[in-house]
């Protein structure tokens, strides 16, 4: 191997890390049967979650939250907008290595028995900083600690 080739290695490395993606929390959508029976399935599953990210410095980008389109029917959809532990903070308990919590919001003006249920949980700082899980066993610690609300 050339010193060329090693360094072109180096910075595909490099490269690589930037786009690195960590786990460090997750979210799950509980609907409420009344809204699963008024929509229709094959749309619902449409639905999505989009990530709502803010540059900060140079090179590094932060995710401030997330926004939920439920899609019903055809042209009924509805948006919940998570952006951001202080405009809508989901945590009401916390361990020495999660965040964990939930929130109802109701999905239509007039009929409060369609609602949403999201069920947040986050690695708290110090374990995404020091990198002490990998993704596996991240995704092991947020799922054991939701089956725990769930």
């Amino acid at each position: 191997m050339t010193h060329q080739s090693l360094k072109d290695d180096k910075d595909k490395d490099k490269e690589h890390n930037k786009l690195k993606v960590d786990l460090i929390g997750q979210k799950h959508i509980l609907l409420s049967s009344e809204m699963i029976q008024a929509s229709n399935f094959e749309y619902l599953t449409n639905s999505e979650a989009v990530s709502f990210f803010v540059k900060k410095g140079a090179d590094k980008m932060e995710v401030k939250g997330c926004q939920l389109f439920l899609q019903k029917n055809q042209g009924d959809y509805c948006v919940i907008n998570l952006l951001d532990q202080e405009l809508n903070n989901l945590f009401m308990y916390q361990t020495s290595a999660v965040f964990l919590g939930w929130k109802t919001f109701e999905l239509h003006p007039e009929n409060n028995t369609h609602y949403a249920m999201v069920v947040s949980v986050l690695l708290r700082e110090k374990f995404i900083y020091k990198d002490t899980f990998d993704n596996d066993e991240a995704f092991m610690v947020l799922r054991n600690s939701t089956d725990r609300v769930l």
